[in-house]
């Protein structure tokens, strides 16, 4: 048998719009266990628990091995991705014949795209464009990262699959082609009209409920008020039912690692500088590692985010004892989540902290990064009537604020030293040195009152008045974190001043009594905060006028209110005003990283997403 092999890529596109792009909950539990059977089709396409035998009849997932001399092997699966090692061409394109056709019978609206490498031996060696010797592997690894892109933009996307001529009527829920009409709800409108894609997700939110309420740890059955059993899946409905109808604020969350992309695509470097080893085997072998390692480690810190939010969630917000969080993507390092306001911020903070020390405590993590991995993250909180789709786009945006700026920030690294495998750059760095990985975490997010700013850059831009900006985003979420930059900017300084403005102890900086502050239905009572919400309010309308402005009302106001935490409530400096460090020399986009600016309005954004001013 030789050793030629090939290297297929599976994955689909566009996985956010196609979950949010319904406005019904449950349709969009069902389009996220649409994305997460890419791995299912794969694996029966192949043989795996086919009874009809597959392309491979006796596929093992878990067994097959190249390097055994088996005809395939089950490569990564995470994330709405999927690579498998064939060893017949006819096998790979059959592969992607095959899986491909099913996601359009089974997922109408679903874009997945395969491609298949160029040949190559597994036992070999290869250079790459700067002389290093390469696993060819790795190679193939980065070749079809480049041909998917290519091959996906020369054929028709998902939308051409849903013609409108001749007119037909609207889907309710998605604005796409209706191809029949189903019960929905009660009332007048009890029948609506449905497209192909939404029926699709409503075929499959049952198997949805199940796998999340597997992925929240909601293992036991909960216990309704009349004694009945609820099951898990049951549980997970009814939090997919709450935030869709609720009044309060829903936020949407997005987070993933850090540089995790350098990381994969240098993977076969890092371990040529460890061991010395360029096989296709050893290179195999670590990758599935790693890529099940952070998917480990992402499904952890989510069960511990969970777990912290339901905490702090008071009773009456609970849903059968849960926190109303819903993870619609939880793979690889890619989350996102719709979860309540009220405990958003404190689930997302919790999040990134447990990522951070999953990835710390992994041994396959360590093994090629002791210090572990960090994550960014960014919140949108809108309203249940709000596009989602919409709120997604500005979370993705917000999160990728909060990575520029870790970015920018990371530790300067020495010119490295490269061995005869590694004697030009890697993907991302230069000869002489660079901006090292991220060290720490963090977090973005932005409360939506309206909707006539459109993008993020908007919203920063009428938050920027004189070249200080009102708000002082991104937080650092990493305890013990330091640095020129955070002065000001970590989360905790955020929790304080939240709790300051929350304070109704009467006692600047003193514990509030739980019978004090909470009634038995979980409100504030009638006594008047230390920092009273209208002061606040026209400092806020001060801001929009101006620094000097503001500066002259904040000075006015001290005398009175300085005692009950005024001081603090802008910055750390005593002023409503503090600095920080700027980015370094090179840095891109600069005047995106402001040097001045102010943490009030953060604050009062904040305290309608941390229950009770508390987090």
């Amino acid at each position: 048998m030789g050793d030629r092999c090939f290297l297929v890529h599976l994955e689909t596109s566009a996985k956010q719009r196609f979950i949010f792009d319904t406005t019904k909950r449950r349709e969009n539990v069902g389009a996220s266990e649409l994305i997460y059977r890419l791995g299912v089709w794969t694996r029966e396409a192949l043989g795996a628990g086919n009874a009809t035998g597959g392309l491979l009849p006796g596929f093992r997932p878990a067994q097959w091995s190249i390097g055994r001399g088996d005809p395939a092997e089950l490569l990564t699966e995470a994330g709405g991705a999927v690579s498998v090692l064939v060893r017949d061409a006819d096998a790979g394109r059959a592969l992607v014949t095959e899986v491909t056709r099913r996601a359009l019978h089974e997922a109408p609206g679903l874009d997945v795209c395969g491609v298949l490498s160029s040949p190559f031996e597994w036992n070999g060696a290869e250079e790459d464009e700067f002389g290093r010797v390469r696993s060819p592997l790795a190679l193939r690894a980065a070749e079809v990262r480049r041909l998917l892109p290519r091959v996906r933009s020369r054929r028709p996307g998902p939308v051409a699959r849903f013609a409108r001529i001749p007119v037909v009527a609207s889907c309710a829920a998605s604005g796409l082609p209706a191809c029949d009409v189903v019960p929905d709800g009660d009332g007048v409108r009890v029948w609506q009209a449905r497209s192909a894609s939404s029926l699709a997700k409503r075929d499959h939110r049952q198997r949805g409920y199940e796998r999340l309420a597997e992925a929240a740890g909601i293992n036991a059955p909960a216990v309704a008020a009349g004694g009945s059993e609820v099951s898990p899946a049951d549980v997970v409905r009814a939090i997919s039912d709450l935030l869709g109808d609720t009044d309060d604020w829903v936020a949407v969350i997005h987070a993933d690692g850090n540089s995790l992309g350098e990381l994969f695509r240098n993977l076969d470097l890092r371990i040529v500088e460890r061991d010395g080893s360029v096989d296709c085997a050893t290179y195999a072998r670590e990758l599935k590692a790693l890529s099940a390692a952070v998917d480990t480690c992402t499904r952890a810190a989510f069960r511990v985010a969970f777990g912290e939010a339901t905490r702090r969630c008071p009773p009456q917000m609970r849903v059968w004892g849960n926190a109303p969080v819903l993870p619609l993507v939880l793979g690889g390092d890619d989350l996102t989540v719709l979860c309540l306001g009220d405990v958003s911020l404190p689930f997302l903070s919790s999040y990134l902290t447990a990522f951070e020390e999953e990835t710390r405590n992994c041994p396959d993590i360590a093994a090629l990064l002791p210090e572990g991995l960090t994550a960014c993250a960014g919140l949108a909180a809108v309203k249940s009537h709000f596009p989602f789709s919409d709120a997604h786009e500005l979370a993705g945006e917000l999160a990728e604020e909060a990575k520029r700026a870790v970015k920018a920030h990371a530790p300067q690294t020495a010119p490295a030293k490269r061995t005869a495998a590694a004697m030009a750059p890697s993907d991302g760095e230069t000869s002489g040195g660079g901006r090292g990985r991220p060290t720490v975490s963090a977090l973005s997010f932005h409360v939506v009152t309206d909707s006539t700013a459109s993008t993020l850059r908007d919203l920063r831009r009428a938050l920027t008045i004189d070249g200080t900006s009102l708000v002082a985003q991104p937080y650092v979420t990493t305890p013990g974190a330091t640095g020129g930059w955070l002065h000001g900017r970590h989360y905790d300084d955020l929790c304080q001043r939240v709790a300051l403005i929350t304070d109704r102890s009467g006692q600047h900086g003193a514990p509030i009594p739980d019978g004090l502050a909470h009634g038995e239905s979980g409100g504030y009572s009638a006594r008047e905060r230390a920092l009273p919400a209208s002061q606040l309010h026209e400092l806020r309308e001060a801001l929009f006028s101006g620094a000097e402005v503001a500066r002259g009302l904040f000075q006015q106001m001290l005398p009175r209110y300085g005692s009950a935490g005024l001081r603090e409530i802008g910055g750390p400096d005593g002023d409503l005003f503090f600095d920080v460090d700027p980015p370094p020399a090179g840095t891109s986009r600069p005047h995106e990283l402001p040097t001045r600016m102010t943490g009030l309005l953060d604050a009062m954004a904040a305290v309608d997403l941390m229950h009770g001013g508390v987090a």
